[in-house]
């Protein structure tokens, strides 16, 4: 479900709002691999002078890529998600009792090395919010939407602001799709607004999921 995320260029080529040595990155973007967000995360960090701005509906992956930029900002109508990490099981097979243990081995293995990655990234969440790794654990694992305000309380982003451009997050038939795959919930006053086929169509998706290694956040 990986999304891009743009870098802005608008004026002269090589001004001041477009020069190596500042990065304005805008993201507006569900997740997607983690090993990705990593690497950009490592990038930004590098760079040592990049400034990030979020606007719509921003989740997972997307949200621990901008840990190594030096600023965070969010639109006032921006939304931010953090939860654990997750990954597509698909086995439809007659198993014998070997063959079940066997399975049961490698899903216990992926679960392990899923818990050390959740670790992982409840160590950079706690970085930037300058709280302690469980409260970040446990935020993880509830895995609910934060307005702007609550992601600037929790240290998320450093700034509320609006730019020029910014957009209100719209909920599509396409956005509803793409959470559901990953397993993110609408935001609370977005699923009031829906009727029962859009609950049927969460209901289909939750009857296929399954313990959650492309690593997906």
């Amino acid at each position: 479900m990986a999304k891009k995320f743009d870098l802005k260029l608008k004026g002269y080529v090589g001004g001041y709002d477009f020069d190596s040595n500042y990065v304005n990155v805008l993201i507006d973007s569900l997740g997607g691999s983690v090993a990705s967000a990593f690497s950009i995360c490592e990038a930004f960090r590098r760079h040592g002078n990049v400034k990030v701005h979020y606007v719509g509906m921003n989740a997972s992956a997307a949200t621990i890529a901008s840990l190594g930029a030096k600023h965070i900002s969010i639109a006032t109508s921006g939304m931010y998600l953090v939860h654990k990490c997750s990954t597509v099981i698909a086995k439809w097979a007659s198993l014998n009792a070997d063959q079940l243990r066997q399975l049961i081995e490698e899903y216990d293995k992926q679960k392990k090395d899923m818990e050390k990655i959740d670790l992982n990234i409840a160590a950079m969440y706690a970085d930037k919010c300058k709280k302690d790794k469980q409260a970040l654990l446990d935020l993880m694992k509830v895995g609910g939407w934060l307005t702007a305000q609550e992601a600037l309380d929790w240290g998320f982003v450093d700034e509320i602001c609006d730019l020029p451009g910014d957009v209100t997050p719209k909920v599509t038939a396409q956005v509803i799709e793409d959470l559901s795959e990953a397993g993110i919930p609408l935001p609370f006053s977005v699923q009031e607004r829906n009727d029962s086929r859009v609950d049927k169509i969460f209901s289909l998706f939750a009857s296929f999921s399954a313990p959650i290694l492309n690593i997906n956040n």
